[in-house]
């Protein structure tokens, strides 16, 4: 049986890019999946210094990204039921 995929919400901000950060450490980017509201900037702000700190230099390309509006439950849900089906776990999530 294959490692789960894990989905991870929040990953630009304080806490989310920490986990993405440790995540990495233990994990390959293939299997980490980025849900948000955009495409997440590797090349500057919070997340790029959080990268920094722990030697970490990923590309975009990395990881699979799913953008969603988390203001329209109906394509939230639409998303998310997609991911599940795919066998992705969640493991944070954005602030409320």
């Amino acid at each position: 049986m294959s490692e789960p995929r894990i989905l991870l919400t929040g990953a630009s901000g304080f806490i989310g890019s920490e986990v993405l950060a440790r995540l990495l450490k233990r994990t390959s980017p293939e299997r980490i999946t980025l849900l948000g509201r955009r495409k997440p900037d590797f090349s500057k702000g919070l997340l790029f210094e959080r990268m920094a700190e722990h030697g970490l230099s990923p590309t975009p390309g990395s990881f699979e990204v799913v953008e969603t509006d988390f203001m329209d439950p109906a394509r939230l849900r639409a998303d998310l039921d997609r991911l599940a089906a795919r066998g992705v776990a969640l493991v944070g999530s954005a602030r409320g």
